[in-house]
């Protein structure tokens, strides 16, 4: 399983691995990886043609032979990338404590939103801008609650009730760590914490919730740190 990177490097390693120059999957997987490395910097709205074959220096009817325009660059850039951060989603045994995996897909999401949130951002402002592009997005979620889901039905034997519960609850949580992750990395204006340097206690917050939400309890204060506080408090009535 590979371990979380920045898309733009992994789409340019793929294509200097094609020798042949003349290779079309080789030309059309540098310009995507020049599209990914602008979005780290420019939105999607400022993106042009011009510099995303600037670096190839190639001609600009040839980036019409793999593209109708930016837009179909970009769909194909984000189709790819679902399979992509899926590809390094943690996996772990059934017998694997409930909260350590939550934990673990908490953690794996954040550092992958971190090397890639000019890919998010690009993602959050074409989902408010195009219904394809929604609809992409809603299938990102889809896979990513499917695959966590796979963890806990081989856990649990769960009613397709339980199951369709469990899946709502796990798409409004990821719409919550979205909302905290895109502030926290520039993805949208305003930020919910006040310096990355929290993101690892929020996350640690977060799993916390997450697991009361989930199976109904604590996990144990053995794996937490200060949010261990909201389970050792003995409230006292005044």
């Amino acid at each position: 399983m590979p371990k979380p990177e920045k898309f733009s490097t992994y789409l340019k390693t793929r294509a200097k691995r094609i020798k042949d120059p003349r290779n079309g999957k080789r030309t059309r997987l540098f310009f995507m990886a020049s599209a990914a490395r602008l979005l780290e910097k420019k939105t999607m709205f400022e993106l042009s043609v011009a510099e995303i074959r600037k670096p190839m220096n190639t001609s600009h009817g040839t980036f019409y032979i793999y593209f109708k325009d930016k837009y179909d660059l970009v769909n194909q850039l984000l189709t790819e990338y679902i399979e992509f951060e899926l590809a390094s989603m943690p996996q772990m045994g059934s017998n694997a404590d409930l909260f350590d995996f939550s934990l673990a897909i908490n953690s794996w999401y954040a550092e992958c939103f971190r090397l890639n949130t000019g890919i998010m951002r690009c993602f959050f402002q074409l989902n408010n801008a195009r219904p394809d592009m929604a609809e992409l997005w809603a299938q990102r979620s889809r896979k990513i609650v499917s695959r966590i889901m796979e963890f806990y039905t081989q856990k649990f034997e769960l009613s397709h009730k339980e199951i369709d519960v469990f899946r709502h609850t796990l798409h409004i949580q990821g719409s919550a760590l979205d909302q905290i992750l895109s502030g926290t990395y520039g993805a949208t204006a305003h930020s919910v914490l006040s310096s990355k340097e929290d993101l690892a206690e929020t996350l640690d917050l977060y799993g916390v919730m997450m697991h009361r939400a989930m199976f109904c309890k604590n996990p144990s204060t053995k794996k937490l740190s200060k949010s261990k506080i909201l389970i050792q408090t003995k409230f006292k009535k005044r």
